[in-house]
């Protein structure tokens, strides 16, 4: 009997013969990878949440799954279901559990006659009848053969009462309206009605001598705002002559002043707010406002500033040399933050906090020089490896090319910023004129870049710490971010064309850059220090490549990963693609999309299935990078590989992932582990195996996962006799 999902999912809901049941089992136990589908699809079937962790996976359509289980499909569309159905642990649970409910029903099923009885009675036709007298008598009449008793005819007063309902609930909305005293009164009449005292009289209106001291007034509980603070005069200027006719400041009991338009350029007073928060404490009387009906009609004179700049919003009141009161404009605000994103390729991912799914940026329809700021800023993007795009910020003079691999996220306040999780930008000037100051927003520390003139570059990456303590906490994988935004980094700034100026918060002292240098900053030290910061006098190799167009080979082997790419599929669909493609670089770069990605169940996937060493590797590379970084990802993968390992080789596979130290290496027991998993019979622990002794030593002795048995073996050989040499460890203990 041939091995399939269907036969081996009936033989797993014992649907099978006796002698077909024992065949199957025989190739089963000969066979690993049925070994391990069996496992997977006992593990997924009892998974609770299954359907929102598979929320990215696409749905079989019913139709197809039970012509499939019912062997009506042609071996082409077979093995197509088959594969789709592998590649979803959403799609085996679904069609494993409907196999075997399938099965159930086809068992016949015995009915006793009480429950029979019981089901009659629970028959709708069922009519009951009240005697004459009030005693309850109760009649069973079955129904005929193919007839139905209608259900009786509702009351009308049962009809009207929800439309009764509904009319008391409008002429209840309509008496709220009609007694909501503010609903139709202009802004002006709502201020007016605000300012009047509890006595109904209308307040006087204060007006002083030019020489007379205004009233004092009771200190507020809290110092005004800025932007309400009233403009006082000079002695040389006449007060509000201008507009003789302009509203003056009436005090009222609280001891507020009310709304005052009088001075040309001033931001009136919105109506509803604070009016306690326009009064100025009573130490400083020159901010009450003064107005003087009697003054000579003489244009207004604006008051001295102390700088060329205009306020643009209330001035605040200074202290003059001459002790008279100046206005002293605020300083300008901060441009808007505006962003737009250059996406040539059309490979930039959006991560979806909704839906928690990724999608392509490309598929809002916002064009390149629209507005990107409000999806950029809600959540965080990504670009994968081989490809670029570029982020421009007109408003503040910079813009950044992100060179794949790369996660970021753009930031508003308090200015234009981007927070970068990990990757690699050029900075540009994208103005002519005025400052070009990048802000970096990365971990838990923020630093400015200037960008010196038009047409200089400065490289700068960001590389994420390993975690220094990979202890799970109970309950910490619902609570972390998809991304380790709290590790510390390694900021590297290479100053390629010019001098660059770096001021990191916190840090008062500015730091310059020489051209053809490199900074290098860890920030594992809070402060910036001569022992966290590291100057090479020499700018990277990965600059000079991204600032030049792509050579030839290159620039075929980007057309080539974007033609291969499935943009109809989600993100993480396509990338899966990707890892399947016969060109192992773009297989490569499939699983570098999903390790950026963060996808773990795919990764696990990859490693375990794919039988092109070079993917199989990249996969591990992937799981080792995310299992050094934080607890919770630790604890994800071991849950991941908890649902396609045995218990006794999961412990061993979570120790390969983690990685060996040099110290492991010159272990004895370490070192003998390392090379007896290497005649595993399951390729990718085989592979973890190599991987870390290729770390180690930097050798592999000759031995391939894929290899035969024969070649394997003499590759095993070759490191026993190393270890024997060497007193059973991989490093000797000699070695420095």
């Amino acid at each position: 009997m041939k091995l399939t999902l269907r036969t081996l999912l009936a033989y797993l809901d014992d649907r099978l013969s006796p002698g077909n049941a024992r065949e199957l089992g025989q190739k089963l136990a000969t066979s690993p990878f049925a070994t391990e589908l069996a496992d997977r699809i006992k593990s997924v079937v009892r998974r609770r949440r299954l359907a929102s962790e598979s929320a990215e996976h696409k749905t079989i359509d019913g139709n197809l799954i039970a012509e499939y289980l019912d062997d009506q499909l042609t071996p082409e569309l077979v093995a197509l279901i088959e594969k789709e159905i592998l590649s979803s642990d959403h799609s085996l649970a679904e069609v494993a559990a409907t196999h075997q409910i399938l099965g159930l029903l086809s068992d016949p099923v015995e009915i006793s006659a009480d429950l029979k009885t019981r089901l009659h009675k629970l028959d709708p036709s069922v009519v009951k009848e009240a005697t004459d007298d009030g005693a309850a008598a109760s009649t069973v009449q079955p129904a005929k053969a193919g007839e139905w008793t209608p259900l009786q005819k509702q009351n009308e007063s049962q009809k009207r009462s929800p439309m009764l309902l509904l009319a008391v609930m409008v002429l209840g909305w309509l008496g709220l309206l009609a007694t909501d005293s503010n609903l139709f009164r202009s802004d002006d009449d709502r201020t007016v009605a605000t300012n009047v005292p509890a006595d109904g009289n209308e307040p006087a209106l204060a007006q002083f001598d030019d020489g007379a001291d205004p009233p004092q007034v009771a200190a507020p509980e809290t110092q005004p705002a800025a932007g309400d603070a009233a403009v006082a005069q000079t002695d040389a200027t006449p007060r509000n002559a201008a507009q003789p006719t302009s509203p003056q400041p009436t005090t009222v009991p609280n001891g507020g002043a009310a709304a005052t338009n009088a001075e040309p350029g001033r931001t009136p007073t919105p109506a509803g707010a604070d009016m306690a928060a326009t009064t100025q404490p009573a130490t400083n009387p020159a901010a009450v406002p003064a107005t003087d009906s009697t003054a000579p009609d003489k244009p207004m004179e604006p008051a001295p500033a102390a700088d060329s700049s205009t306020a643009t919003g209330d001035a605040s009141v200074a202290s003059a040399a001459d002790g008279a009161p100046v206005a002293t404009p605020t300083p300008p605000a901060a441009p808007v933050a505006r962003f737009e994103l250059i996406d040539n390729n059309g490979m930039v991912a959006l991560r979806e906090p909704k839906q928690a799914a990724w999608a392509w940026a490309s598929s809002l329809g916002i064009s390149p020089t629209g507005s990107w700021s409000k999806p950029l800023s809600e959540t965080f993007a990504t670009i994968a490896e081989p490809f670029t795009a570029r982020v421009v910020a007109p408003n503040s003079g910079w813009s950044a090319q992100l060179l794949g691999p790369a996660v970021f996220q753009a930031v508003t306040e308090p200015a234009a910023a981007l927070r970068v999780v990990e990757g690699r930008l050029l900075l540009r000037r994208s103005a002519k004129e005025g400052a070009a100051d990048f802000r970096l927003v990365t971990g838990r520390r923020a630093l400015n870049v200037s960008i010196p003139d038009e047409g200089d570059v400065v490289g700068l990456e960001v590389t994420i710490l390993p975690a220094s303590n990979l202890t799970v906490e109970p309950d910490a994988e619902e609570s972390t971010p998809l991304f380790p935004t709290e590790n510390n980094r390694v900021i590297r700034i290479a100053a390629a064309d010019g001098d660059v100026q770096v001021s990191v918060d916190g840090n008062d002292t500015p730091i310059t850059i020489p051209r053809g240098s490199e900074w290098i900053w860890n920030t594992t030290s809070d402060v910036v220090t001569a022992g966290a910061v590291t100057v090479n006098s020499a700018i990277p190799a990965w600059l000079f490549a991204a600032r030049n167009p792509p050579i030839e080979m290159q620039a075929t082997l980007i057309a080539e990963t974007v033609a291969a790419y499935p943009k109809s599929e989600s993100v993480t669909g396509a990338a899966m693609a990707l890892t399947t493609n016969k060109n192992p670089q773009i297989a490569d770069y499939g699983v570098r999309q999903l390790t950026l990605l963060r996808s773990v169940n795919d990764l696990i996937t990859v490693m375990l299935q794919t039988n092109d060493d070079p993917t199989r590797q990249s996969a591990i590379v992937g799981l080792h990078q995310l299992v050094q970084q934080r607890p919770a990802d630790m604890q994800r993968i071991r849950d991941a590989l908890a649902m396609r390992l045995p218990e006794m080789e999961l412990d061993n596979a979570m120790t390969m992932l983690q990685g060996m130290s040099r110290s492991d290496g010159q272990d004895p027991r370490t070192s003998e582990f390392l090379v007896s998993m290497l005649e595993h019979n399951r390729a990718a622990l085989r592979a973890m195996a190599i991987f870390n002794l290729e770390r180690l030593t930097g050798e592999r002795r000759g031995f391939f996962v894929s290899d035969d048995t024969g070649r394997r073996d003499a590759a095993v050989r070759r490191w026993k006799r190393d270890l024997a040499k060497n007193d059973g460890r991989l490093i000797p203990a000699s070695a420095e």
